[in-house]
């Protein structure tokens, strides 16, 4: 304190400033920390976006994979003939030609006959056997070992023509599964039977 006395009375008779504006500006300097050799803190850098300028954002939900095109179902075109091998109970090769007129029929199979005929002979018989899938039932006898089945262009009547023959007493079941292309109903078929010699239609 003396000193500080001290340096008042000689600033006193030196400076045109007033002895307490000088001390408290003394005192300041004293006070004030040195900033020398220490680094000043830096700047925070701006943030930047992580998506670059003129990049659109992924849409949530969007998906990378093409959708698979739908790949139509292939059809028989019309005038197509099918040539099937029937089983039948007596053992002896029995075959049909199935025309098809409607470009609908896709596969035409033998299915599995019982014992003996279940329909009476010159009759056909048309049932359902899924959506898409119609049954024939009919019987004949061994010798008429080579039918016909006919479908007109609406694919809505049948007509199956079996071979005439004689000598054999005894009829068995054909049995036969069309498929079709799109569901159709047994009861939206006309079903017809003839023989050989009949009149077509």
């Amino acid at each position: 304190m003396a000193t500080l006395h001290n340096m008042n009375l000689r600033m006193t008779a030196t400076s045109p400033w007033p002895a307490a504006v000088l001390v408290v500006s003394l005192l300041l300097a004293a006070c004030t920390p040195s900033v020398s050799g220490s680094a000043m803190p830096a700047a925070p850098a701006p943030t930047t976006s992580a998506l670059s300028s003129g990049s659109a954002a992924p849409t949530a939900g969007a998906s990378s994979a093409a959708t698979p095109s739908a790949t139509p179902s292939a059809g028989s075109s019309a005038g197509s003939t099918f040539h099937v091998e029937l089983v039948v109970e007596t053992g002896r090769p029995v075959t049909i030609d199935v025309k098809d007129e409607s470009g609908r029929l896709l596969k035409a199979a033998s299915g599995t006959p019982g014992d003996g005929a279940s329909v009476a002979q010159g009759k056909l018989v048309v049932a359902s056997a899924a959506p898409s899938t119609l049954r024939l039932t009919w019987a004949g006898p061994p010798c008429a070992n080579a039918d016909l089945l006919v479908i007109d262009a609406a694919g809505s009547q049948f007509i199956l023509v079996q071979p005439a023959c004689g000598g054999d007493a005894i009829a068995f079941d054909r049995v036969l599964l069309l498929t079709f292309s799109d569901p159709l109903s047994a009861a939206d078929v006309d079903a017809r039977f003839q023989t050989a010699i009949d009149t077509p239609g």
